[in-house]
């Protein structure tokens, strides 16, 4: 799986956008967020994608979220997209 751009940011009500890829594999992969602040929501267009299939995702915020940018980055490039916090060592 690959993103495109492979991070972001937006600030409180605002929102940003990138493409998902399906790439190698066999399979259809259906696509979810989890960990978003408050308030945020992520938004899949389609949601479920075969393999060499895209989807474009949109990462939003309201006017609830924490002030500080969302960010948003592939934790794992090769299987995930995730709208998380950074990974903690």
């Amino acid at each position: 799986m690959t993103l495109s751009p492979t991070s972001g940011s937006t600030w409180q009500g605002g929102f940003t956008e990138t493409r998902v890829s399906a790439t190698g594999g066999t399979g259809s992969l259906t696509l979810s967020a989890s960990g978003l602040p408050t308030g945020a929501r992520a938004q899949f267009n389609p949601q479920t994608i075969a393999q060499g299939g895209a989807s474009t995702v949109w990462f939003w915020t309201s006017s609830t979220t924490p002030r500080a940018p969302t960010r948003w980055w592939s934790r794992r490039p090769a299987r995930t997209a995730s709208p998380a916090r950074p990974p903690t060592a």
